[in-house]
């Protein structure tokens, strides 16, 4: 795999045009251009010549020859001059030129192939573009990236664990906020979710509850959901299958503190081409008072598309508060989140993969808390906005906004299912998603 991604990444040399859903890339040779629906289907040397019929075979070993690339809306030129065996390859939004000469056009090929393997700056000059100009990256600058789902993950705790309480359960309105979730739904894993959180005991006298609740936070907990998202971005379809997996520690003590381990598997499809992304976090999380709680976290993720010749590794850190008010009616959450998300060297094949990404990710999120009693006693009707916005390293998309509503203990108590729609600055990416998660 590494090389073919390798090599995947050198087959840019060739494309201009408009990019459309089916044909992310478009391949231009002295003015025919023909296109391709993944990188996997990009001809080489000796298969230009049986593709383009402009030239003939003794002619593509002495004549001009211009080659131009779109590869996902990066604009890349290669070039043989009249009578040469030159190569040179340039990309023009960098200003950057290279040439290779060998006995031969075919050896002067294979010498600018080696290059774009063995020298990791051009490469990455590339990964970098790719992040700031495609609609579709699978490293970051879009909904769909791994980026994003791991902004997503540390997010998550905000829209689980709601802080139904005394006020729901015939409480006068106006006491004294109550704490917002046992300890058992302290784990962020967006498959995490409390039982006694989304479903407080409605039966029983208060000292039997509490009895309960200390049981309850003594367990650890499996966490385990299924997601999926269709975006439109740019001229793309990108549909997303998520499995997030998590572990939580959940400790004794007034501030109920947890511990997460969480391990998030996605795969994504861009027009039938396919990538994978892993991800290893950690979360703790712990109340600074009855109605505020904090949440620190710290992930490393790798991804990679060979039919879209790009991948890369992550590194984050983040700080998320959570504040919780309840009342009569139900209860309002309001969430806020600041992290760094950096890429990282990631070295394979004796190439360095790293675009250069250093970016500071605000998420703030205001949630409504409603009971639904008609379904079961505990469940829950959740309504929410939010707000993302990326700093720092200029990205394809660098601001959306989500509405959605989370159904919590719908299908069984310690169950929630999330339903989501985005939009994108300037259109450039919307669709749905949902969110299925457990904990046992």
């Amino acid at each position: 795999m590494p090389l073919k991604l390798c090599s995947a990444i050198f087959l840019l040399l060739l494309y201009v045009g408009s990019v459309t859903a089916a044909d992310l890339f478009q391949l231009t040779v002295n003015g025919q251009t023909r296109s391709y629906s993944s990188v996997d289907e990009l001809p080489d040397f000796n298969t230009m010549q049986q593709q383009f019929n402009v030239l003939s075979k003794d002619q593509w070993k002495t004549e001009a020859i211009n080659f131009s690339l779109n590869y996902r809306g990066i604009d890349l030129k290669a070039a043989y001059p009249s009578g040469s065996n030159k190569v040179t390859f340039s990309i023009p939004s960098l200003n950057k030129n290279w040439s290779y000469e060998g006995a031969s056009r075919q050896g002067s090929w294979s010498q600018l192939t080696d290059a774009l393997v063995q020298e990791s700056d051009l490469v990455n000059d590339l990964l970098a573009l790719m992040v700031q100009y495609t609609s579709n990256d699978p490293v970051a600058g879009n909904p769909s990236s791994l980026m994003d789902n791991l902004v997503r993950l540390d997010f998550s705790a905000v829209l689980v664990d709601l802080p139904l309480g005394n006020a729901l359960q015939g409480g006068a309105a106006g006491v004294e906020a109550v704490p917002m979730a046992d300890a058992e739904g302290m784990a962020v894993d967006e498959s995490d979710s409390s039982v006694s959180s989304a479903s407080p005991e409605v039966a029983g006298s208060e000292e039997n509850e509490e009895s309960s609740t200390e049981i309850d936070e003594r367990e650890n907990k499996i966490g385990i959901g299924l997601g999926f998202s269709s975006y439109d971005q740019g001229d793309s379809k990108v549909n997303t299958t998520t499995i997030p997996l998590s572990y939580s520690w959940n400790f004794q003590g007034e501030s109920k503190p947890s511990l997460t381990l969480r391990l998030p598997i996605s795969q994504l499809d861009v027009d039938g081409n396919t990538g994978i992304a892993f991800g290893l976090g950690l979360n703790y999380r712990q109340n600074l008072t009855p109605n505020w709680q904090i949440s620190p976290n710290l992930n490393y993720g790798v991804t990679a598309s060979e039919s879209l010749g790009s991948g890369g590794a992550l590194a984050s850190y983040s700080l998320l508060s959570i504040y919780d008010w309840t009342a009569s009616w139900g209860a309002i959450r309001i969430g806020n989140q600041a992290g760094q998300y950096r890429s990282m060297p990631l070295s394979v094949g004796g190439t360095t993969f790293d675009a250069g990404i250093e970016s500071t990710v605000l998420r703030n999120g205001l949630i409504f808390q409603f009971p639904t009693g008609f379904i079961r006693d505990g469940a829950t009707f959740d309504p929410y906005l939010l707000d993302t916005r990326y700093y720092g390293t200029e990205l394809y998309i660098m601001q959306y906004y989500e509405v959605g509503f989370t159904l919590s203990g719908w299908v069984f108590l310690s169950s929630s299912l999330t339903f989501n729609y985005l939009v994108a600055e300037e259109d450039k990416a919307k669709g749905t998603s949902f969110l299925f998660r457990a904990q046992f």
